[in-house]
């Protein structure tokens, strides 16, 4: 009785061809959803540059919280959070408007203001991580890796088209 070697037959073939396509499909699907939603935040860069400004906070990490957050959807609304850059109602005082485009970016810039200065300040050569956590957790210590990659994904893709 010796070695034989076995083939794998037609069905082998078939189901280790499914299984590597599967796996294709999985790695170009894994695109950050963060880098299919940069389009549509375009059309507000002027109030994102603004915000900016006026929070000291750079409008590439603001266009690309949105990227992630609605897509550049002003009438997004996902749980309770509303808006381009889905913000919870607690956020907004008495007589703002939420729904507001330029209202939710400067409070979406706000916010992220508050949160660097959680961090302990922005300092050259930081990455603005911990601000990212806070935005969507609370805490600069929030656990949210996945949120933070995707919104790192879009400003950097974000930069590279001039943002």
């Amino acid at each position: 009785m010796g070695f034989q070697k076995q083939g794998k037959g037609i069905l082998g073939k078939r189901a280790s061809l499914l299984v590597f396509s599967l796996l294709v499909a999985l790695l170009l699907s894994a695109t950050p959803a963060s880098a299919t939603n940069l389009e549509g935040t375009w059309k507000w860069r002027d109030t994102i540059v603004a915000a900016g400004v006026a929070n000291d906070i750079p409008p590439g990490l603001i266009q690309a919280v949105m990227a992630v957050e609605s897509g550049g959807d002003p009438k997004a609304l996902g749980g309770q959070s509303m808006g381009l850059m889905q913000i919870m109602p607690f956020w907004f005082k008495a007589g703002e408007d939420p729904w507001d485009p330029t209202t939710n970016i400067h409070k979406g810039a706000q916010i992220l203001r508050q949160c660097e200065d959680k961090a302990g300040g922005w300092h050259p050569g930081e990455d603005w991580t911990k601000a990212i956590a806070c935005y969507n957790s609370g805490s600069i210590h929030g656990n949210v890796p996945g949120y933070v990659s995707k919104v790192r994904g879009a400003w950097i893709a974000l930069a590279a088209q001039g943002a």
